[in-house]
C-alpha cells in the first residue's frame, strides 16, 4: 500500500482533481471507474431511505441502477475523520485489485469536498448476515451444513 495514496486524498475544491489521485498513481493500471456525483445521485434516487440496504460502523449502503442499467451498491461514508479517509483508501485500493468468486467486485468511486463514495456490484438476496440470522421472523436459517460451506469459501477469499 503506497503511503502517498493516502496522503493525496485530501479534501479539495476541484473534486475533478480529488477524484483522479486514486486513479493516477502512475504505477497500476486500476480497473474501477470514477463516477460523478450526479451519476450517484441519479441512481440511489439522492440517497432516498427507500433505496437503503443498510449501515455499517463506517457508512450507509444503498441501492442504484445506472443510467446504463446496472445494479449497484453504493457505500456512502459517514463523516470524513482521518481514520474514515484511510478506510476509503485502504478499501478501493485492496478491492479494487483482488478478484474473487467470493468478494463482492469494486465497481468504482467518487471522492468530493466532504463526500466519499464507493461502488460495488450488486448482490441481491440480502446480507450474509440476514442468510445467517433471519431478515424476519419465521424466515428459514442456512442449515449448519451450508454455513460451513460458507466459511469455508470465505476463507478461500481472504487466503
Amino acid at each position: 500500500m503506497k503511503l502517498c495514496n493516502i496522503c493525496c486524498l485530501s479534501i479539495s475544491k476541484n473534486d475533478a482533481a480529488n477524484n483522479s489521485l486514486l486513479a493516477s498513481s502512475g504505477i497500476y493500471e486500476y480497473p474501477w471507474e470514477i463516477f460523478s456525483l450526479k451519476e450517484i445521485l441519479h441512481a440511489t434516487n439522492n440517497f432516498h431511505d427507500d433505496y437503503m440496504l443498510g449501515e455499517g460502523g463506517f457508512g450507509t449502503v444503498y441501492w442504484g441502477r445506472t443510467a446504463a442499467g446496472s445494479e449497484i451498491a453504493v457505500k456512502r461514508l459517514k463523516t470524513m475523520t482521518a481514520m474514515a479517509e484511510m478506510e476509503f483508501v485502504v478499501e478501493v485500493e485492496v478491492l479494487g485489485r483482488v478478484r474473487h468468486k467470493n468478494l463482492l467486485g469494486l465497481r468504482g468511486y467518487f471522492a468530493g469536498g466532504n463526500e466519499r463514495l464507493i461502488i460495488y456490484d450488486y448482490m441481491p438476496n440480502r446480507s450474509l448476515l440476514s442468510h445467517l440470522h433471519g431478515h424476519s421472523s419465521g424466515e428459514v436459517l442456512l442449515n449448519w451444513r451450508m454455513r460451513m460451506r460458507i466459511a469455508l469459501g470465505s476463507a478461500e477469499g481472504i487466503a
